[in-house]
């Protein structure tokens, strides 16, 4: 999957991780997004099989290294 998110509050990010599955990740593979000017861009490896409560994921890293997670419901 092709993703495009676009920041549009809060201290700027140095990294973005995304992943489809459960918060640990397992059997997913994470992806750290390209991004620049709070505009990031990621393929999202699908797994083989989504489980009917997988998520997309999605952790925030800020400059001084504290990290935030949501899900969004698929």
């Amino acid at each position: 999957a092709h993703l495009s998110v676009h920041q549009t509050a809060g201290p700027p990010l140095s990294t973005l991780r995304l992943w489809i599955g459960d918060e640990a990740a397992t059997g997913s593979v994470k992806t750290k997004s390209d991004g620049h000017d709070g505009h990031f861009h990621a393929h999202v490896e699908t797994p083989p099989t989504i489980a009917a409560d997988a998520q997309l994921w999605l952790e925030a890293q800020n400059a001084s290294g504290k990290r935030v997670r949501i899900a969004l419901p698929l």
